[in-house]
């Protein structure tokens, strides 16, 4: 399936976007929120809809798991043989991700020139599965050295799962000391982005004295490698990329990074569905969700709490509606009276 053109998003939105890979307003997402939290204990928890359809998966062993491929719930068995909602399997697969790269790009470049490593087109990233045989000759040469389309989505992956933990301790709490500790382990993971981001260039040969060898010298304007991070930091330029995975990324993370100081004090994240976003300046009470529908969804009585809400509620109307019926039942017989004498 191809993935809708979009126009590329600015790094702070564009970042968060990424990191929503698998977050669906109205879908319940305990994984993706802190541990531990309330804010993880679900009211109503989904139920399997056709439990004979599930499939059965090993994600802890020891533990049968199965889950519904179609909305992605995991689901366990309790002693009572009951399926249980244990979360969601909110994990991009390579194609969400090139889906993602598609539509949006990374800015200033556009979806379909994204590329891995340089050799391959975006449109042309997929899963490869190792082979079957794990004590093959192929398997072993497999794990020692992955085909570039496993070792870029290793790559991306890692960076996707540590950035969302930085941003669990940082919008799951109003506390603003503890958001300021939390700020300083992200400002060392994006030192960590710098010196991959500098080594990317290193690797690709473009030193100020032979920046007209490179791929495309149009970006560096002649600038050494050192020039062009430091005008990056001081936002006096963005973060040059070709657009090739995954020195594009670091790229786009490190631009985000220059504006995330005044950003991460306005960092919230949706209870329900896990979703990052911003939190808008208005009057009022501030919102604590995403979006209205997980509002609803969160707020929603336990099945058992609306069982005898609906019980409460027949029988507070009983009398009410006795009398009403009794009402009807007197006109009803009323008419039928007049009818006959008036034959």
């Amino acid at each position: 399936m191809t993935a809708k053109k979009q126009a590329p998003l600015e790094p702070v939105q564009w970042v968060l976007n990424f990191l929503n890979l698998g977050c669906i307003p109205g879908e319940p997402n305990p994984w993706r929120l802190p541990l531990p939290s309330e804010k993880r204990e679900l009211k109503r928890p989904p139920l399997p809809q056709n439990p004979s359809r599930l499939k059965k998966v090993s994600l802890i062993p020891g533990f049968p798991s199965f889950k519904d491929i179609e909305k992605k719930y995991i689901f366990g068995l309790n002693d009572k043989g009951k399926y249980v909602f244990a979360g969601r399997d909110s994990v991009p697969t390579t194609e969400d991700f090139r889906d993602f790269f598609l539509k949006y790009g990374i800015p200033p470049i556009k979806g379909e020139d994204i590329t891995l490593y340089g050799n391959i087109k975006i449109k042309d990233w997929k899963t490869i599965k190792p082979p079957a045989d794990r004590n093959s000759q192929e398997f072993r040469m497999f794990m020692y050295e992955p085909p570039l389309e496993v070792e870029v989505r290793t790559q991306i992956i890692e960076i996707w799962k540590r950035l969302i933990d930085l941003f669990l301790g940082i919008a799951g709490t109003p506390d603003a000391g503890k958001r300021k500790s939390e700020y300083k382990h992200f400002k060392g993971f994006i030192e960590q982005i710098l010196k991959l981001y500098r080594e990317c260039l290193e690797e690709d040969e473009i030193p100020a004295k032979d920046y007209e060898a490179s791929r495309s010298n149009s970006g560096f304007g002649g600038y050494g490698i050192n020039t062009i991070i430091n005008k990056g930091l001081l936002s006096i330029e963005p973060f040059f990329h070709y657009g090739d995975l995954p020195q594009a990324l670091y790229a786009i993370i490190l631009d985000f990074a220059n504006h995330f100081e005044e950003l991460h004090q306005y960092l919230r994240q949706c209870p329900y569905c896990g979703k990052f976003w911003r939190l808008e300046k208005k009057r009022g009470r501030p919102d604590v969700f995403c979006d209205e529908i997980c509002n609803m969804a969160f707020h929603q009585q336990s099945r058992r709490k609306n069982k005898k809400s609906v019980e409460s509620t027949r029988e507070h109307q009983k009398p009410k509606k006795q009398k009403e019926d009794y009402k009807t039942l007197v006109e009803y017989l009323k008419k039928k009276r007049t009818s006959r004498e008036r034959g």
